[in-house]
């Protein structure tokens, strides 16, 4: 079983994110308050390459997961008591595949499938758009409806339920900069069917995300992020199988405005720091969005 407990943490797909990583995928001027009956549908593909697995920050194995991941993301602005507030959406699909060598039968089939989907609100507590601040609660309820066999390892779903609190700030300087911050904190249920009948746990995880934006143009925006995550340790059977985290994120890449109400998200994710379990070697995320 020491290759169970160096695998466990092999791939938890939320929207995007691997279970060592935000489970809310932020990009930048997502916690932007929309005036009210606005919808809003996002589409997004990212191509991933998770490495692993790590014990405290050696290399266990040469293996490597390739995932291609879409989803849908459909949104919608409305006032409640004079607050703005927006439910949302997500359905999401990904395929998986691992390779190197040594690989147990069980992990070496793909993993493809719906993904878990899940639901939310965000509720703006500070909405000051010309001079573009913006203070955000969110709750997300990530729902096991994805595909899951207990017997193999690639699933896209988990089996369990994921319950996220995060707060997004956003907060502009002059004209052309904009300062993005969203610490997040989730919670995991239990997967009682975990290779079998093994009951997986997860301690809570915590991660602050940020981005800094430069405006240069009325069509074009460049932006940097960095994302810190903490937390997360795993039991397998009450038994300590992979270690707290502790992994950060480099963030890279620009918005292009087609028109006030298409855009187009590029982003570029560089994992570092690797310490335990799978981590996220590199990422390159697109999403287009439509407001209507």
């Amino acid at each position: 079983m020491n290759w169970l407990n160096g695998f466990v943490s092999v791939v938890c797909f939320s929207i995007a994110a691997p279970c060592f990583g935000a489970i809310n995928d932020v990009f930048p001027a997502d916690y932007v308050a929309l005036p009210e009956g606005v919808n809003t549908a996002s589409l997004y593909y990212f191509d991933r390459t998770t490495t692993g697995p790590y014990s405290n920050g050696q290399s266990l194995h040469d293996w490597q997961i390739h995932s291609s991941i879409e989803a849908l993301r459909l949104t919608r602005s409305m006032k409640i008591a004079g607050m703005t507030v927006s439910p949302l959406l997500v359905v999401p699909y990904s395929n998986s595949e691992i390779s190197g060598t040594a690989i147990p039968v069980t992990v070496q089939p793909p993993g493809v499938g719906m993904a878990d989907s899940r639901v939310g609100v965000a509720l703006w507590l500070y909405n000051d758009a010309p001079l573009r601040r913006y203070l955000a609660v969110n709750a997300t309820l990530v729902m096991p409806t994805g595909s899951y066999n207990p017997n193999v390892f690639l699933n896209p779903g988990e089996n369990r339920y994921k319950r996220v609190l995060s707060l997004g700030w956003i907060h502009g300087f002059g004209e052309n900069i904009t300062l993005d911050v969203t610490p997040e904190i989730a919670w995991y249920s239990d997967n009682t069917s975990y290779m079998g009948s093994n009951r997986l746990a997860q301690a809570p995880t915590y991660a602050v995300t940020g981005y800094l934006r430069y405006k240069l143009n009325p069509d074009w925006q460049a932006f940097v992020g960095y994302q810190s995550n903490q937390g997360g340790e795993i039991l397998v059977n009450s038994a300590i199988s992979t270690l707290a985290i502790n992994s950060d994120r480099l963030y890279l890449g620009g918005t292009y405005f087609y028109t006030p109400t298409t855009f187009m998200d590029i982003r570029y994710t560089q994992g570092q720091n690797f310490v335990n379990g799978f981590v996220l070697r590199n990422e390159l995320a697109l999403r287009i969005n439509k407001l209507f």
